[in-house]
């Protein structure tokens, strides 16, 4: 079995759960690589279904990136529930990359949905917030989305950047007031947002600054034309020990700027790589596989697929063998046959 391809991961007490996009499985996996798969999502007709989970009173929000609802997988039980969004947004393909909590509200920030959505945990009932109703008619005109994953919060404020104006959206989740703030020229567009403590740091969506934002206003331009290819070249930003991280989305390499003196490095990465904040870590996967633990203990992890690969059924089976990228390889198939499964 080739490398599993990770979307999204949240801490569980002492375990993993995170989600594969190219079987569109939920999993969980602990620090020696062992593997449980938990549930397929019942959508057959998209990829990418699920870019963010996020936990609460022991059950794993599903949020939707090409699926067509909200999904909640009571870890306790193993019951798996759906939640409809509203009906007139389910075609649109690349609803939410990011969600946040705050008591029994779960706010999904729109990507290509025009709107935060809010869920109630509690009553299950749904309520958008417009923050996004000024920039409609350029959305549509860009053909690009309002926002990525990469949002920064702080306390119960979200630094939401903008993906098609110089704006950065700042909504407060406990009034759910928004203002927007313009950072840079008229050009500029957002692919995510980070602070090291004193400046912020915008990453560029489609030209090739990085700007860093200091605490009085001022802004410096990092050129990274010479690393860059035309099109979009990040997926979003990291700070990690010390050095601000560009992540891949269309290279094959990610870039990272020390702090300190700002010079930059390339590394390869692959390209759609995953980055993910949970509690205090952050975890990382890059195209080898591997999983990449920054935190108190920073850790290395090799998964044990055989977990994963026994929740899938037959009829599940037979619909990634004959996928063009799916992550089964030959031997796999053979070892069907052999067992009368297909």
């Amino acid at each position: 079995m080739k490398n599993i391809k990770i979307s999204t991961v949240c801490k569980y007490k002492d375990k993993y759960i995170a989600f594969a996009k190219n079987i569109n499985l939920l999993f969980e996996f602990d620090l020696e690589g062992n593997t449980q798969g938990l549930c397929v999502i019942p959508e057959s007709d998209n990829d990418r279904l699920v870019e963010k989970i996020v936990e609460w009173n022991d059950k794993i929000i599903l949020i939707p990136l090409c699926a067509n609802n909200i999904y909640i997988y009571d870890y306790i039980s193993g019951n798996l529930d759906c939640i409809n969004i509203f009906e007139d947004k389910k075609h649109i393909r690349f609803k939410f990359f990011n969600a946040f909590l705050r008591d029994k509200y779960l706010y999904l920030v729109g990507s290509f949905y025009p709107a935060i959505l809010r869920l109630n945990l509690e009553d299950k009932t749904l309520y958008e917030i417009n923050i996004y109703k000024d920039n409609c008619e350029k959305q549509i005109s860009l053909s690009d989305c309002y926002a990525r994953k990469s949002i920064l919060q702080m306390n119960e404020k979200l630094h939401i950047p903008s993906s098609i104006s110089n704006e950065v959206y700042v909504f407060d989740m406990g009034n759910e007031i928004y203002e927007k703030k313009r950072v840079g020229d008229s050009v500029e567009r957002y692919s995510g947002i980070e602070f090291d403590g004193e400046c912020y740091w915008l990453s560029p969506r489609f030209g090739t600054d990085l700007l860093k934002v200091y605490p009085n206003g001022e802004i410096k331009k990092i050129d990274l034309s010479e690393f860059c290819s035309p099109g979009y070249n990040f997926a979003g930003i990291l700070i990690i020990d010390g050095k601000v991280l560009l992540l891949a989305l269309h290279l094959e390499h990610s870039l990272a700027i020390d702090l300190k003196d700002e010079k930059i490095q390339k590394f390869i990465t692959g390209d759609d790589v995953l980055f993910e904040k949970t509690g205090d870590e952050i975890i990382t996967q890059y195209n080898d596989g591997k999983i990449n633990i920054f935190g108190k203990n920073n850790s290395v992890i090799e998964l044990d697929y055989e977990g994963i690969y026994s929740l899938l059924d037959s009829k599940e089976l037979r619909k990634y063998f004959y996928q063009e990228g799916n992550p089964f390889t030959l031997d796999d198939f053979l070892d069907e046959i052999r067992r009368g499964t297909i």
